[in-house]
């Protein structure tokens, strides 16, 4: 990572020098809140999109310019959000709105710097070129732990302790029953490996068992189906998103088909699609996705099961992602209202959404609450896994890097007078 000094200069320059003139910044949400406070002894103006998120029009600024008259310089944090349709994705229409408006802030004769995310940037590049071409100068930062969908890359495959299974040998001269137990003992099997981490094994006898069960019951069948979905988690697992997207595609077609639409099944696979999307940072498909899921299974299990929590916290994870807090929040307290009514107050899943609510609100500025829910995982962690588990190191860590951002000076080496009973 740089040391962003020079985006830190000409902004600088900008607030001392500068007369006037638009300026873009492209940051990640978390990177635009640090810059912000860097300058908030600084004679600036600052307003934050994602407080408010509605589609953009000049009144925001407009308002903004009349009510903070003088100010050096007025900075705009997530612009992207205001930018962007109801699926997530960045709107034409606003876009082009924002185009139209590149007169309106010339003739405001301030100096407006636009903090976005990268992908908000190239798109304003692509849509709004007029705009794009009065911007007197392009300020990047770059962040240690980018939160944003435009600057994530898709997570790497993780380690395959795959051993090179031999292809399962079929013999299509067997009786049909014979070859459809196989079937089920192959999907058993590699299901085992899948969870053993063993992914390209798992392929292997995976591909054996859609080959028995396409020849002798048919693509349409709801059991090819399930041999299809498993296989594309699969690919989803070693990063093969491609094929993942192609493979689930084919499975939700048939399950549709055959099952309907409001089947658990079906619901699975709208899951793992919008697993996918999340991966690759298509979070409006993630989102959609994700919306179906949680409606088959309100309507076929109800809001107060853990499988429904599940899905909640699934959307608030891709909501966060997207800088949208405010409904990040109203699911994870869902999720966290059924698991701690189903489950409990000491279940590793309310621990989860313990840890996520702390991340939320890490990123919304709101410290104390962070901590106090990063607190209530590492107890909820150390009580049922234990000291010495991956997890609970991982919450531990969590804490003490809150702590640490608030006082840099701050002891954080014993935990044990933080604990809860």
């Amino acid at each position: 990572m740089k040391d962003n000094v020079q985006g830190y200069e000409e902004l600088s320059w900008i607030i001392e020098q500068s007369e006037d003139g638009l300026y873009v910044a492209t940051a990640t949400p978390r990177m635009q809140r640090e810059i912000a406070s860097h300058y908030s002894d600084a004679d600036v103006c600052v307003y934050d999109y994602s407080t408010d998120v509605k589609p953009f029009t000049f009144s925001v600024p407009a308002r903004l310019f009349r009510d903070n008259p003088g100010k050096r310089a007025y900075f705009l944090l997530n612009v992207q959000l205001c930018l962007l349709d109801k699926k997530g994705q960045f709107d034409d229409v606003l876009l082009e709105r924002l185009n139209f408006c590149r007169d309106m802030f010339a003739r405001e004769k301030k100096n407006v710097v636009f903090f976005m995310t990268e992908g908000a940037a190239r798109q304003l590049n692509l849509k709004a070129y007029d705009f794009h071409s009065y911007v007197r100068l392009f300020l990047d930062f770059e962040d240690d732990t980018p939160d944003d969908a435009q600057l994530i890359e898709p997570p790497a495959a993780p380690p395959d302790r795959s051993v090179g299974v031999a292809p399962p040998e079929i013999d299509w001269a067997r009786p049909r029953n014979t070859l459809l137990a196989q079937a089920i003992a192959l999907s058993n099997t590699a299901k085992k490996y899948y969870d053993d981490g063993r992914y390209r094994d798992a392929e292997t006898l995976w591909n054996g068992t859609l080959a028995i069960r396409e020849r002798l019951l048919g693509e349409g069948n709801p059991d090819t189906a399930d041999a299809l979905h498993w296989l594309g988690e699969v690919y989803r697992a070693q990063a093969r998103y491609d094929e993942a997207l192609t493979t689930l595609q084919k499975a939700l077609d048939v399950r549709k088909r055959t099952l309907g639409e409001r089947h658990p099944d079906t619901a699975a696979t709208y899951d793992r699609l919008a697993t996918v999307y999340q991966d690759i940072g298509e979070y409006g498909k993630a989102l959609d996705f994700f919306q179906k899921t949680l409606d088959i299974v309100e309507a076929t299990l109800g809001d107060r099961r853990p499988d429904t929590a599940a899905t909640y916290n699934n959307l608030a994870l891709v909501y966060s992602d997207t800088g949208d807090y405010a409904k990040a929040l109203e699911y994870l307290q869902k999720a966290l209202d059924v698991y701690k009514a189903t489950l409990g107050d000491r279940h590793p899943s309310t621990a989860t959404t313990y840890s996520n609510l702390a991340s939320v609100y890490e990123d919304t500025g709101d410290y104390a609450k962070a901590l106090d829910y990063a607190q209530k995982a590492l107890d909820v962690r150390k009580a049922t896994l234990g000291e010495d588990h991956p997890d609970t190191k991982a919450a531990r860590d969590h804490l003490e890097r809150l702590r640490k951002s608030i006082d840099p000076a701050a002891n954080t080496t014993n935990d044990k007078e933080e604990t809860r009973t």
